[in-house]
């Protein structure tokens, strides 16, 4: 009986943890849809809504309503300024706990010949709560770093794997590679996604450092790790 008992016991405490990690998370309550048009492009959109469990997912929920403009679309794809045809921009759901939500936004020609993939990263609690942000809040860097010091690092990082496995021809990357096409391929503030593994993973875009029918490349790394590197 008293072993019934413990294992009782200790089945309801996993049972709460999951409950609990269910309800930490953010559950889409409904999607933006609609059409934006500009002079050689039309776009349509698939957003999120969030039910809300504190008053600051409000925020998340108004970025993405926002997000609905194409000027506010443009800034995040730069790419949908000279782009032609019809576009279709949606999402899908990252990291997403009591600490982090993040969603990978995804604009594809119809054709499918072209596709970018730009992650935004939301803090769900703390002094930033509801707000998008960057590496650094991520880190818990802010003024104690050199934000180009961060940079830096993460270039650093980057370029030492893509140096090692640039010789594989399998994986398609450009010719005549160096640590300055890396760096001037992607902005670690923001170009960043979390995933459910606690990494962050790095994003570049099709075309930049590999041929574009490889997609978007990533390179995850745990925040342990830049930190160790950083300081």
């Amino acid at each position: 009986m008293k072993r019934l008992l413990l294992l009782t016991a200790a089945l309801l405490v996993v049972f709460s943890a999951v409950c609990m990690a269910v309800e930490e998370s953010l559950a889409v309550r409904e999607e933006l849809t609609g059409v934006q048009e500009a002079d050689s492009t039309t776009v349509y959109y698939t957003l999120p809504q969030f039910e809300q469990q504190y008053p600051e997912d409000g925020y998340i929920n108004q970025f993405f309503a926002q997000l609905c403009e194409l000027e506010m679309l443009t800034e995040l794809f730069p790419s949908l300024a000279y782009t032609q045809g019809d576009l279709h921009v949606g999402y899908e759901i990252g990291r997403n706990d009591e600490r982090y939500l993040c969603v990978i936004l995804h604009a594809e020609t119809v054709d499918g010949a072209g596709k970018e993939s730009r992650a935004v990263n939301f803090a769900r609690n703390g002094v930033y709560a509801g707000q998008k942000i960057d590496l650094m809040q991520v880190l818990g860097l802010e003024n104690e770093v050199d934000p180009e010091a961060l940079n830096d690092t993460v270039f650093d990082l980057v370029w030492q794997q893509v140096e090692k496995s640039s010789g594989n021809m399998d994986l398609g990357y450009l010719d005549g590679l160096t640590a300055e096409t890396v760096s001037g391929a992607f902005d670690p503030k923001w170009d960043f996604r979390l995933d459910k593994n606690g990494n962050v993973v790095f994003m570049i875009q099709p075309g930049e450092i590999a041929a574009e029918m490889e997609g978007v490349l990533e390179y995850p790394f745990l925040p342990e790790e830049l930190l160790a590197t950083i300081k």
